[in-house]
């Protein structure tokens, strides 16, 4: 059941920096408000998490904020059915003032990326086919030359709101690719444990700005000499690769 007045949806860029700033300037009011949005941010969660197609699909993309009643969605959703759901989801939520969204439709990235790279069909005289899911991009096709491959990653990788770039696009006449492109995004400050017990915290990643994919990682932690093997295991089993 909707709340009798319904938040009005709008698109809007959360920023948590400057959340924290307000917040400092605030004081002790600051903590009961963060206390109430926090209630109001575990409530959408919950309510995403119950719409069956949504748990299925979409949730675990999707990244909510609540600041001062206000919800900011932010993330990569399929399609504008997912979106849909996600904002009837959000309504049903009591206390909320408004909802900002900001999410990515897959659909809508997928006619960019595809409107991106027509450019380079028309120059080079090659057709590539494209598919978006949740922000990653992959790309096939079959083109007479390694630089339009290395072109058309690099263009499906500058459009805005693309997260990484799966590429299989290859030469004629040469074989395809042996391994596995992983999209993994590690995150700042997730623990990771290695076979022999050791673990560390991830304080960094590295990207290729060809790709958006990442490549490497870096860790604090105390990590024995013989967990050097674990480490190279990790890397191998992720697959990060700069090509």
């Amino acid at each position: 059941m909707f709340p009798d007045q319904i938040p009005r949806i709008n698109y809007a860029k959360f920023s948590r920096c400057e959340e924290r700033k307000q917040m400092k300037d605030a004081g002790e009011d600051a903590d009961l408000i963060r206390k109430a949005d926090m209630a109001i941010e575990e409530a959408v969660s919950q309510a995403l998490s119950r719409d069956d197609v949504l748990r299925m699909t979409d949730f675990n993309e999707i990244d909510v904020s609540v600041k001062n009643g206000i919800v900011y969605l932010s993330g990569h959703v399929m399609s504008t059915a997912s979106q849909s759901r996600v904002e009837n989801a959000v309504l049903s939520v009591p206390d909320i003032l408004e909802i900002k969204n900001n999410l990515v439709l897959d659909d809508g990235l997928t006619l960019e990326v595809a409107a991106a790279l027509g450019k380079l069909e028309h120059t080079y005289s090659c057709k590539f086919f494209t598919g978006v899911s949740h922000g990653v991009v992959s790309i096939n096709g079959v083109v007479d030359r390694q630089n339009t491959v290395w072109l058309a990653e690099k263009c499906a990788a500058g459009i805005p709101n693309v997260r990484g770039v799966i590429n299989n696009v290859r030469v004629a006449g040469s074989a395809l690719k042996s391994h596995n492109q992983l999209f993994l995004q590690p995150i700042i400050g997730e623990t990771i444990y290695f076979l022999d017990g050791a673990f560390g915290i991830v304080k960094q990643v590295i990207i290729n700005p060809n790709h958006r994919r990442v490549i490497a990682v870096t860790m604090q932690g105390n990590l024995p000499i013989s967990s050097m093997n674990s480490i190279h295991w990790l890397m191998v089993k992720r697959q990060f690769q700069s090509n």
